[in-house]
């Protein structure tokens, strides 16, 4: 997936984390047989490190398998993404992930596994000035709408309503 992307030149070097076991190392063995000098395969991260991580990225890759199962997923990645204010590219089967890149306009969505199509969304939003910084105005936006903490008030203020609604209409029963 990645062999494309030593054409690429003007990008200095990609980290590829998150990945463990049996596909850190098919991931490490393309890069090798490659010789795709300009990826790093980091593996998994301590998280007090994503921060930083995440920091020394222009732009975030969400990238799953093409299987039924990951369209029901909705990686933490993009959220993490949209939370460093990074223009994303997601290639994970079409469902609620895709939904909400598309809809926030916070990245380029690609088929997964489709090599050109990432390389195509690199150079478009490395060439992209425009395009860029939309998305990674976007992002920020849409971090907001995704705290958890605003989430979780918001689940409590509406819970809070329904109780109300249905004492009162309880209360209001019991009058007659």
């Amino acid at each position: 997936m990645f062999s494309r992307l030593k054409y690429v030149p003007r990008f200095l070097s990609y980290a590829v984390y998150g990945r463990s076991g049996a596909d850190a190392e098919d991931i490490k063995r393309l890069v090798n047989e490659e010789q795709l000098s300009n990826v790093r395969v980091l593996g998994r991260q301590d998280k007090s490190l994503m921060n930083r991580l995440w920091s020394l990225c222009d732009v975030s890759l969400v990238h799953l398998r093409d299987t039924p199962l990951f369209s029901s997923v909705i990686p933490s990645k993009i959220f993490e993404s949209m939370g460093m204010g990074l223009p994303m590219i997601i290639g994970v089967p079409e469902g609620e992930a895709t939904a909400i890149v598309r809809d926030d306009h916070c990245g380029l969505v690609i088929q997964p596994e489709d090599e050109v199509a990432m390389v195509a969304a690199i150079e478009n939003i490395y060439s992209d000035q425009t395009l860029r910084a939309s998305l990674q105005e976007n992002a920020i936006n849409a971090a907001n709408k995704y705290d958890r903490t605003r989430l979780a008030h918001d689940f409590l203020r509406s819970a809070e309503d329904v109780l109300r609604a249905e004492s009162a209409k309880h209360a209001k029963g019991t009058e007659k």
